[in-house]
């Protein structure tokens, strides 16, 4: 159990925050306005979700890309 609260401490601490914050605060909004933010707001809603569903359920999620500077070096010289 010890090793446990060591090894995921932070996330305690962040849930502890968000806590006590949201009693404290309860009238507290925040205003978007705008496409990109509301993308902000859905990518990191999708992604906090997807966390919580590999946490409650088991699984793992991978992503790998090649860079952004690998790709177009590639797509410049297939243009030529």
């Amino acid at each position: 159990m010890i090793d446990h609260l060591k090894k995921h401490s932070l996330l305690y601490v962040i849930g502890i925050i968000v806590v006590v914050f949201g009693v404290l605060f309860p009238d507290f909004s925040i205003e978007i306005y705008g496409g990109l933010a509301w993308l902000a707001v859905i990518t990191s809603n999708v992604v906090g979700l997807l966390m919580v569903y590999c946490g409650i359920f088991g699984g793992t999620i991978s992503y790998t890309s090649e860079g952004l500077i690998p790709t177009l070096r590639r797509w410049l010289k297939k243009s030529k």
